[in-house]
């Protein structure tokens, strides 16, 4: 997240929410002026009520009106003139004076010196001429279009313009706003509404994102029928009634669409002065995360036709809906867990800048009623016309944060509570599995004292979250991980309730673990089985070894109801013995040793209890350390066929274990061959100059036989060079796809080589049930891990890494 000079400017609209976008209260994909949904999932009421309440999640703010002021924002919030309607609309153009690069130049520099611009910072700016154009898949204006006739009416007091139909347009992605500025440069935009108010006010922005948002997507439609896979069957629009039977599902593509077009405007990310459209263009096509969350939800709008389960517009019988809307609804519950690395520059607008890594882990809050507040999501899923899912979330957090200057010197921070909170997001489950999640988080507020505190900011993101029971096989649970920028600020408090942001004291990379197990499960489930377990952790100190990444594959028994039996028995598969530690660490002086993998043959101890009442368990349980009575969270699904730690203790760390219930069936070789997994995680590596983080989101695992395998990676990486204290932005990476080998056995251990990355994958395969009874299919999930470059002779480099592998499945879109 690349940040402005916050100093001149600050927003006198204080907020209800804390969001750096003005957009706490916007469901993602919610299309007011279209009318496409009722409302927001009931989310926001869920939202309001955790911002009134006193020191939720250690935000330490008294008001619920507090808000973290950013400079450089557009005022486009209204059109001189323009009420409440859904046949005007008002749209502003934003612009660097070198985009418009004509007299009007030096025009802007005379009332505006020495601005800063960034995505909504942009300065408004004049337009030549404005069109609302229908387009074909290489984004020619065609001639027979469906846009009611219109006039545009400049307000030049506002900068802004408004768009007046004689009739509400249709809600189509094929219909375009085309901008030409004065220097007869083009910019275009999703004709979407970019409203921050939801007032019915209908506001376009048009800018270089919209114009590279617009341009991505149709740079994936390479035939007529890509982008008629994503129209309504008819001349009309997305909206319920128009498309019932259409199985290009237009109401859910255009959804995904809007949400992606509010989510990329509350991105900040600088715009020099000085860059052109094209320079500025190139800018967003390097900033890795950015582009990588806009490819993320573009790819499965056009993967297939029918991309999502229950998004075919369908009639439901009116009686149906009066007399059982109950039938229609399905709410389930989640508890979370999350775990994430993250490497910071500090002071970053300082000559002698300096670094940090932060681990993170999700954590119990204690209010100060003394109520109790754990990390948890509720997913809601209506089935009435079409079936839109509501995902709403909270995650209380504890972070942990090593710190380096430009002399080596090292310091570590006291644990700090804070918390992950998003306003709710309306989604589709497409037909492999996935749920298209767009994140928005609140700004939060620690450290608070009179006149002052700690500014917590974070951009938006795009997270794909892995159903795996959606084909009822299991486990019962819901897997994902992430990548996301965020800053740390000093704000002063301005005494009417907002605050300005001062100087950034961090600007964050950000990679991240989840995992959500459906709740009511409790120890008794997990008594007696075995589990096969994947433990990642990091480890920061002061003294000795500042830094220890240690990865470890291990044998679960609960052999009692509160005692489990942690091994690492001698099994080898296609390498050395699978049950294995490896491990790398920092001396003081920031020098890498990479530890020689190892095993303990010595059985150690953890015990175990429910953290609930007998008569009202929830799946949240505590698993201690090793032969000790320390503890940390944990999460168990109802069939406990999955575990989940968030790991917190004095020798390991924090960090996120995965046990997952082991097989007993064999996957058939034919079952195997054709399987696709995609892959989501992240690993952190060292050498002797750096530590580097990588991302693997969206890489698969094809199975092209019983024992052989392709992997094609899709990587984003962040590095932090241990001399110099430099953060590199997140950006992509190539790496060529490789072919390798693999093995199964019948306890699910899994192998996977790929000798040309000199990269090992090793962990478990979850059952593949129907009802009950295991089968020879194979698992959903695969939690492994990542062993690469791992030189422990010279110590020059190792890579760990903790991977989940999903596999695609084939779900039936069809919803009765």
């Amino acid at each position: 997240m690349l940040t402005l000079d916050t100093t001149l400017f600050r927003s006198t609209t204080p907020l209800r929410i804390y969001t750096s976008a003005k957009q706490a209260l916007l469901c993602l994909s919610l299309l007011v002026m279209f009318s496409l949904l009722s409302g927001c999932g009931g989310g926001n009421e869920a939202v309001k009520a955790a911002g009134k309440t006193k020191s939720t999640f250690a935000r330490n703010t008294e008001s619920a009106n507090e808000e973290i002021a950013q400079n450089g924002t557009s005022d486009t919030t209204a059109c001189t003139g323009t009420g409440p309607s859904a046949v005007t609309y008002c749209l502003v153009v934003e612009a660097t004076d070198t985009m418009i690069a004509s007299w009007q130049s030096d025009l802007f520099n005379l009332i505006t010196p020495s601005k800063a611009y960034a995505l909504r910072g942009l300065s408004t700016v004049p337009a030549q001429s404005i069109e609302i154009i229908q387009v074909d898949e290489n984004l020619n204006q065609i001639s027979n279009s469906t846009i009611p006739a219109y006039t545009v009416t400049e307000n030049p007091a506002l900068g802004t313009y408004s768009i007046n139909f004689s009739e509400s347009p249709p809600a189509r992605i094929d219909i375009i706003a085309k901008v030409t500025l004065e220097n007869d440069e083009i910019l275009l935009a999703p004709f979407i509404d970019s409203s921050i108010d939801q007032n019915f006010n209908p506001i376009v922005i048009v800018n270089v994102v919209s114009d590279f948002l617009v341009k991505r997507l149709y740079k994936k439609l390479n035939t007529p029928e890509a982008l008629n896979e994503l129209l309504p069957c008819n001349d009309g629009g997305s909206n319920y009634g128009n498309n019932v039977g259409c199985k290009n599902q237009p109401f859910a593509k255009f959804n995904l669409w809007a949400a992606l077009n509010g989510l990329t405007q509350s991105y900040e990310i600088d715009i020099p002065a000085t860059y052109n459209i094209s320079e500025a263009f190139d800018l967003l096509d390097k900033t890795g995360e950015f582009k990588a969350h806009i490819d993320t939800t573009l790819d499965e709008i056009i993967r297939t036709q029918e991309a999502f389960v229950g998004g075919t517009e369908r009639e439901v019988a009116l009686s149906t809906i009066q007399n059982d809307p109950e039938s229609l609804t399905v709410k389930k519950e989640y508890n979370s867990t999350l775990f994430s690395l993250a490497f910071n520059q500090t002071n970053p607008g300082s000559s002698l800048k300096g670094a940090s890594i932060s681990t993170t882990i999700s954590s119990p809050f204690t209010k100060e009623s003394d109520a109790v507040s754990y990390p948890a999501l509720t997913r809601n899923t209506t089935n009435f016309n079409i079936s839109v899912t509501n995902l709403i979330e909270d995650f209380p957090m504890l972070r942990i944060s090593l710190s380096i200057d430009q002399a080596s010197d090292v310091l570590l921070s006291p644990a700090l509570n804070n918390a992950l909170t998003a306003s709710p997001s309306n989604t589709f489950l497409t037909s492999q599995g996935f749920y298209i999640v767009g994140k928005m988080p609140f700004q939060t507020i620690t450290d608070k004292t009179s006149s002052s505190a700690i500014g917590w900011q974070s951009d938006p993101y795009t997270q794909l979250v892995y159903s795996s029971d959606s084909d009822t096989a299991g486990p019962q649970s819901m897997l994902s991980a992430f990548i996301r920028n965020g800053g740390k600020y000093s704000i002063s408090d301005n005494g009417d309730s907002t605050w300005t942001r001062n100087n950034q004291l961090e600007e964050q990379n950000i990679f991240a673990w989840n995992n959500y197990n459906q709740t009511d499960g409790a120890t008794a489930v997990i008594t007696s089985n075995t589990y096969g377990v994947i433990s990642f952790s990091v480890n920061l100190s002061e003294t000795g070894n500042v830094l220890t990444t240690a990865g470890e594959v291990l044998h679960w028994d609960a052999e009692t109801a509160q005692s489990i039996s942690q091994t690492q028995p001698s099994v080898a598969l296609l390498s050395d013995n699978h049950y294995q530690r490896y491990s790398f660490s920092r001396a003081e002086s920031l020098d890498l040793t990479v530890a020689a993998s190892s095993r303990n043959a010595i059985a150690v101890t953890r015990s175990y209890e429910d953290l609930d009442s007998d008569s009202s368990p929830k799946g949240r349980i505590s698993v201690s350390a090793p032969g000790s009575t320390e503890s940390s969270l944990a999460t168990v699904t109802p069939a406990g066929d999955l575990i989940t730690v968030a790991l917190n203790e004095s020798d390991a760390g924090q960090g996120l274990i995965t046990a997952l219930e082991t097989r007993t069936i064999k996957p058939t070789s034919g079952n195997l061959t054709g399987a696709v997994y995609r892959l989501a995680g992240n690993s952190f590596g060292a050498n002797a100059a750096s530590n580097v983080l990588r991302h693997y989101n969206n890489s698969t695992i094809k199975l092209t036989s019983g024992s052989t395998a392709i992997l094609t990676l899709n990587t984003l990486e962040s590095t932090h060079n241990v001399s110099t204290q430099t953060v590199t932005d997140i950006s992509e990476v190539a790496i060529s796809s490789a072919n390798g080998n693999y093995t199964v056995n019948n306890d699910g251990l899994i192998q996977f080589i790929f000798p040309t990355l000199n990269l090992e994958l090793k962990g478990f395969m979850s059952k593949s049930l129907d009802g009950t009874t295991e089968t020879n299919e194979p698992g959903n999930v695969l939690s492994l891990l990542m062993i690469q470059d791992y030189d422990d002779v010279t110590s020059t480099q190792a890579t760990l890494g903790l991977i989940y592998a999903l596999r695609e499945l084939s779900l039936d879109v069809t919803v009765e």
